[in-house]
């Protein structure tokens, strides 16, 4: 795990090198930042509020902070990568320290990402690259305009690719290295000592381990040739598979955590169902169209358009058509059928979805199965532990050490009466008081 951390933070220099020196260049071509800034604000690009409620309109303000909101949670409250790196830290503190240092950080990530996109924009506003036939997907924007922007500096590209690479070696590390450790400690080591009566060596773990982090790497690589069959760029279709797989998940912390009459039962019931309709959702995503959301390009400034093969060219486009296509798309959602408009919905919505029903899913179904009796309070948002009437009818008090890495589970069950709303349950006992 330590040497996963060390290899993410110094991918993660590279990938702020890599981002800064593609904003510096494209400023210096696009004359400024003032220059790019008036470009992209005569081209519709600076819409910083859009408080239309629509769902299916993806990049609402609503959208972003609201179900963005969901997605980020998703991420660092119940993502497995993170909760190791958070149990990795000797102190609770530290770990919340590392989690509010990553706040400035992000910012300035989004800031120079929001930086490359505007001066491409400067760059590109009069013959899109991917109108133009110079590139085949989305996707290839950036190494297209890093080659014409950077291309004439000896090490510049290379340190682009080297950023490229850090920040998708970061995530596949990482991910490679929690799926190897869940597998090994859940299924692996469960089934060995369950049939040889004994733990499993440290040496064999560590092999096995090594073994599962090859295979699921192969399994990403995959993963990762599929991609080019989906019409959605790789960004997108990453961040709807952070909603989909994350939301559920995120439904069933938010249960256990507000919710402690929640069963076993609920979760289960929950976390399927809401996989389910977000898969549905997701799926319906890929047989889409989703271009009449995208803002008007143009080919006008292409004036090499015509039977010119660039260094992305997949193919020729000719000038004739630059007037009908300045206007690529229209502003107004088309009317079309209920799966249409399932497959329509912002992902960023998505992780607030799947939480929602899981959560309902698994409250109705706890209560039909008789909700949960026995709760510890130190898993439960402690503000709630003193409502009777929202906790179990028994509690489990722990006694806890003078210590903040040692936590001695001596469980007390407490019995509490069904018409106690108006007392409070006993707090967890400190080592010297007496019980």
């Amino acid at each position: 795990m330590k040497a996963v951390v060390w290899t993410d933070a110094l991918q993660m220099g590279f990938l702020f090198l890599g981002l800064l020196a593609l904003g510096i260049g494209g400023l210096i071509t696009a004359g400024g930042f003032a220059n790019a800034w008036e470009i992209a604000v005569k081209g519709g690009r600076t819409q910083i509020f859009n408080f239309d409620p629509n769902p299916i309109v993806r990049y609402s303000t609503w959208a972003t902070v609201v179900g963005g909101s969901f997605m980020t949670l998703s991420l660092y409250a119940s993502n497995q990568s993170m909760i190791q790196r958070y149990l990795s830290i000797k102190k609770s503190s530290h770990a919340q320290i590392a989690v509010l240092l990553n706040i400035p950080l992000k910012i300035v990530l989004v800031l120079l990402l929001a930086l490359c996109a505007l001066v491409m924009y400067a760059h590109h506003w009069d013959c899109d690259p991917l109108l133009a036939g110079y590139v085949s997907k989305s996707d290839q924007i950036v190494p297209y305009f890093t080659l014409q922007v950077l291309g004439f500096i000896p090490g510049a590209t290379g340190l682009f690719v080297a950023a490229c690479y850090s920040g998708a070696l970061s995530t596949i590390s990482s991910g490679v290295n929690s799926l190897a450790a869940v597998f090994l400690c859940d299924f692996i080591k469960t089934y060995y000592d369950d049939r040889h009566s004994r733990e499993m060596s440290e040496r064999k773990a560590t092999r096995i381990s090594k073994i599962l982090a090859v295979t699921f790497g192969l399994i990403t690589i995959a993963l990762a040739l599929m991609c080019q069959l989906f019409s959605n760029s790789v960004v997108r279709l990453a961040m709807s598979l952070f909603g989909m797989l994350g939301g559920p998940l995120l439904g069933v912390f938010i249960l256990g955590i507000l919710f402690p009459k929640v069963n076993s039962y609920g979760a289960a019931t929950g976390l399927i169902t809401s996989t389910i309709v977000i898969g549905f959702v997701g799926i319906c995503a890929q047989f889409t169209d989703h271009s009449w959301q995208k803002l008007a390009v143009s080919i006008d400034g292409c004036s090499s358009a015509n039977n010119t093969t660039d260094l992305y060219s997949v193919s020729t486009t000719s000038n004739s058509s630059s007037t009908e296509a300045t206007t690529l798309l229209s502003t107004e959602s088309p009317d079309k059928d209920f799966f249409y408009f399932v497959g329509s919905i912002s992902h960023f919505y998505y992780s607030l979805i799947s939480s929602f029903f899981c959560i309902v899913v698994g409250s109705i179904t706890s209560i039909l199965t008789g909700n949960n009796t026995v709760i510890d309070p130190v898993l439960v948002f402690e503000p709630l532990t003193k409502c009777c009437c929202w906790m179990p009818p028994v509690v489990k008090n722990i006694d806890i050490e003078n210590d903040e890495t040692k936590i001695n589970m001596k469980p007390i069950s407490v019995e509490i009466n069904e018409n106690c709303c108006d007392s409070q349950i006993e707090k967890p006992m400190l080592n010297g008081e007496n019980g």
